[in-house]
């Protein structure tokens, strides 16, 4: 039997002008897929950009790390992996769409992937782009604002998580 979807709120409704991030939010156990929601508003400003990408963390180990994370020394991520990126924003409002399923990513065959990839926590993921993998522990969202007095009003990002499984 399927356990409810849980909405939660990575990004909440705000004006956006600077460069940001959100808190780190812990991803609900159980659950395999999830529907990203991107809400932004109509832009003011000269040559302005808005990018948005969502990360997972992890926490750095300390010296007496052991098998049940016990030695884990922080009690948030201090390691951001890039994991999804929106399209980018300019002037007109959008309103963006992610749909995740654990494990299979957005290829056209949706096979998981086998590949090593440096960690990447500078926010400049490919646009568009959604890594394969499962949902992980941790996520917040990175924003990028460039351009002369940017302003992006009513600013969101919520996630719906799933478990697809019958």
């Amino acid at each position: 039997m399927a356990i409810p979807a849980r909405e939660i709120i990575i990004v909440p409704s705000q004006t956006l002008s600077v460069t940001g991030s959100s808190k780190a939010i812990v991803v609900p156990a159980d659950y395999n897929s999830c529907i990203l929601l991107f809400n932004v508003g109509a832009a003011a400003g000269t040559t302005e950009t808005l990018n948005m990408v969502i990360q997972q963390g992890f926490r750095a180990p300390a010296v007496a790390d052991n098998a049940e994370g016990t030695g884990l020394s922080a009690a948030v991520p201090t390691i951001w992996d890039d994991f999804i990126s929106f399209t980018q924003v300019t002037t007109a409002a959008s309103i963006q769409f992610a749909r995740i399923l654990s494990g299979t990513g957005t290829s056209g065959t949706n096979a998981p992937t086998a590949s090593i990839r440096a960690a990447s926590a500078s926010g400049a993921q490919t646009q568009t782009t959604i890594l394969p993998g499962p949902l992980g522990m941790w996520w917040r969202a990175i924003w990028t604002i460039t351009g002369t007095a940017p302003v992006y009003g009513t600013v969101y990002v919520t996630a719906q998580f799933l478990d697809s499984r019958d």
